[in-house]
């Protein structure tokens, strides 16, 4: 069993490591990649694949599925990680497992032993890439919510919804019609996977605008945007980190 670990704290990987090693003492590591970048060079250069890949999600320049954007995984990946708020988008790759930290040797082992019996069940390379490929379609997004209005609870279209915001713990959807709010059971990292990329845009870690709540965009300090919503004209600065990214998703 040849492997490959993508885990930026050094003794975390060690340690992982070592429960590999005396759960499976004949596995190889092919190689330890602290970074998205370093990740993404490894296998772009690679003469030989790993069978299984142990990835942690959250890395100092990123998260580990943004090296699937730019370099093709073939292999079952087995994510590690300290939070929780990943399942969902890590069961759209070919995930064989999710492990929170701190890794438990119960639970690596089980999770070595999925791989292998799917290993045997579908030994044809081909095959295993066909399966890789359907489990990488696009994702399935919310295209609406359940929310309460005095002692009834309402469905509404993800269309009909300008923005959401979070205030004081609580997540709020304005609608577009008559500006109308509903506290939502969210929070924004969780919309985060539920809300379709290209429709709404995390301005920054408390609000989600859709494309058409965009009233205006203005120059702010530090190099910064200053986005006018609408309904109600609410102000809200988009992070620096993300100015060029919204200014791609308004355009396109």
């Amino acid at each position: 069993m040849n492997v490959v670990l993508i885990e930026d704290e050094k003794l975390a990987a060690q340690g992982l490591w070592e429960q590999i090693q005396r759960l499976r003492p004949r596995a190889k590591c092919l190689a330890v990649l602290p970074s998205v970048s370093d990740a993404v060079d490894w296998f772009r250069s690679a003469n030989q694949l790993p069978d299984l890949g142990f990835f942690d999600i959250q890395l100092g320049d990123g998260l580990s599925f943004d090296i699937g954007e730019q370099v093709e995984l073939s292999f079952p990946i087995v994510f590690t990680t300290a939070y929780d708020q990943y399942a969902l988008r890590a069961f759209e790759w070919h995930s064989i497992d999710y492990l929170l930290k701190p890794v438990e040797p119960r639970r690596l082992a089980k999770a070595i032993e999925k791989w292998e019996v799917q290993r045997a069940a579908t030994p044809d390379q081909g095959l295993w890439q066909e399966l890789a490929g359907m489990l990488r379609q696009k994702p399935t997004y919310k295209d609406r919510f359940l929310v309460r209005k005095g002692d009834s609870l309402l469905p509404v279209a993800l269309d009909q919804v300008a923005y959401f915001y979070s205030e004081h713990k609580v997540t709020w959807m304005v609608l577009r019609e008559a500006g109308h709010k509903h506290a939502v059971n969210y929070t924004l990292e969780q919309l985060e996977q539920m809300l379709d990329p290209r429709l709404f845009f995390r301005l920054n870690r408390s609000c989600f605008s859709s494309l058409g709540a965009v009233r205006s965009l203005t120059v702010y300090s530090g190099s910064r945007l200053k986005a006018i919503l609408q309904p109600h004209d609410r102000t809200e600065v988009v992070s620096r980190d993300r100015v060029a990214d919204i200014k791609e998703w308004l355009g396109q």
